[in-house]
């Protein structure tokens, strides 16, 4: 019938706005995760660089920050970054 027809044409809409705001709202979720990832990644790098640069040994410079020895080396190779 007609009725049914629209019931199920309302019902197929309502299930796809749904999913699209369920789409956004976990894309802007992983997007604020990702940024709160990154800031602290930049955050440890410019920690290392002034550790580094204050006499820390790289040694307890990974320790302290949870990263490998190896990580520490190429950060401090590299320029500190400009804030």
């Amino acid at each position: 019938s007609e009725e049914d027809s629209n019931w199920h044409l309302q019902n197929s809409y309502d299930i796809a706005m749904r999913d699209k705001n369920d789409a956004l709202r976990n894309s802007k979720e992983e997007g604020r995760k990702e940024g709160l990832e990154q800031g602290a990644q930049q955050k440890a790098i410019e920690a290392a660089h002034s550790f580094y640069e204050n006499g820390v040994s790289i040694e307890l410079i990974a320790k302290s920050l949870k990263m490998t020895e190896e990580q520490v080396r190429e950060i401090v190779a590299e320029p500190a970054p400009q804030e």
